[in-house]
């Protein structure tokens, strides 16, 4: 029988049977768009996570620090050392002091950072730059982007503008009195910075000062340095050198690292409610194709009689299968993105009530649509192949006498 007549008989059984083929379809679609639900839940959580505190260049950062014995500090003459390494592109030093900052009278405690331009790069901090954008230049490849307007401009945390009182809209510009310590726990830097840009961190007081303008008469110990290699091919070979100069090492891509097993877990949990969704649609498949095959048996009969092979009728039944089973998909696509999306308005508006940042907490990637897709359609495959069998090997004269 021409394949085209097979396609056009399992449409019209489809269409006698639109109820119960309805029905069927619309099982399968719930338990797909359950899987499609909860895993683009997790791959979105997951997603928003590594956007979040990490950047690519952040991934090939090292943050290396002095070992906590006291024996080894971070001084120019290692961090010279460290940047001669093969595997280093780049290195930004990092000094901390304990400061006091002065506004209209109000003064307030907090930790001031000596960097360069370089290490909001490295730290993956460029992007969380509120306001007073970057002089951007655009450079690749490891150069530096302008980020200080002179030695006189200093960076704020949100949490460093509530503690003065100063509204983040008009706080650029402002003039801020600072009093860093030495540390020997004397001040050693006294001046009067402006805000230059604002860090959207609303938990920890700090500034970020140009490491030019820390005093050339102090003796300077750098706190930590964020080393950047060429490549994740070089991260171990890099933190196994500089650990044996006897430095602490750590590096966020183990974090990363973490928490992507964390998230794989997690999915495959949220995958297995998902199939147990789509295991009692599939038994409810088998039930149609079973009933289908019962209400058919005097036709199968007919067929047979007039030169219909098992072949013919085996395929008639396993094709209304994979178009169940691929209707099934699609429908599961349309439920479980849009009931994704309709959470996800919902807790924005939720958000926005309460004063926080609307997020896209989930994320349907292509690759994962398609394979639901024709995941769907094999299980209506596996689901319809024993009733189609059965289907074909009527004996035509039972079939007949069937009633």
């Amino acid at each position: 029988m021409i394949y085209f007549n097979l396609l056009r008989l399992s449409i019209r059984n489809f269409k006698n049977m639109k109820l119960r083929s309805l029905l069927t379809v619309m099982g399968i679609g719930l338990g797909i768009g359950a899987i499609l639900f909860l895993v683009s839940l997790g791959q979105g959580l997951q997603r928003l996570l590594i956007e979040r505190i990490t950047t690519a260049e952040a991934l090939l950062t090292l943050d290396v620090t002095p070992s906590g014995d006291g024996l080894v500090v971070l001084d120019q003459d290692n961090i010279a050392e460290i940047s001669q390494l093969s595997s280093v592109a780049s290195i930004s030093p990092v000094k901390s002091a304990k400061a006091k900052i002065n506004f209209e009278g109000v003064t307030a405690g907090i930790t001031a950072h000596f960097v360069d331009d370089n290490f909001f790069r490295l730290a993956g901090l460029d992007k969380l730059l509120a306001a007073g954008e970057t002089n951007d230049k655009k450079e690749n490849n490891h150069k530096n982007t302008e980020i200080f307007t002179d030695n006189q401009s200093l960076i704020v945390s949100q949490a460093v503008l509530d503690l003065l009182s100063i509204s983040s809209e008009t706080a650029v510009g402002k003039l801020l009195d600072l009093k860093v310590n030495g540390d020997q726990g004397a001040v050693v830097l006294d001046s009067t910075y402006k805000i230059a840009k604002i860090i959207n961190d609303d938990l920890n007081s700090f500034v970020y000062l140009p490491l030019s303008a820390y005093p050339k008469d102090q003796l300077l110990f750098y706190n930590n340095i964020k080393v950047q290699v060429k490549s994740t091919l070089f991260l171990e070979e890099a933190r196994d050198q500089i650990v044996a100069d006897g430095f602490a090492v750590s590096a966020l891509s183990d974090t990363v690292r973490q928490a992507n097993k964390v998230f794989k877990v997690m999915q495959i949990i949220l995958g297995a409610f998902g199939i147990i969704a789509l295991t009692v649609a599939a038994i409810g498949m088998f039930n149609t194709m079973t009933i289908a095959l019962l209400e058919r048996t005097n036709e199968i009969g007919i067929m047979r009689s007039i030169g219909a092979s098992r072949r013919d009728i085996w395929l008639m039944f396993l094709i209304e299968a994979l178009i169940i089973g691929f209707l099934g998909g699609l429908t599961g696509v349309v439920v479980g993105v849009g009931l994704g999306e309709t959470t996800n308005l919902g807790l924005n508006l939720l958000a926005g009530r309460l004063g926080g940042q609307s997020l896209d907490i989930f994320y349907y990637p292509m690759w994962f649509v398609i394979t639901i897709i024709m995941f769907s359609t094999l299980v209506s495959f596996i689901t319809g192949f024993y009733p189609a069998r059965r289907a074909a090997h009527l004996n035509p004269l039972d079939a007949l006498r069937y009633k």
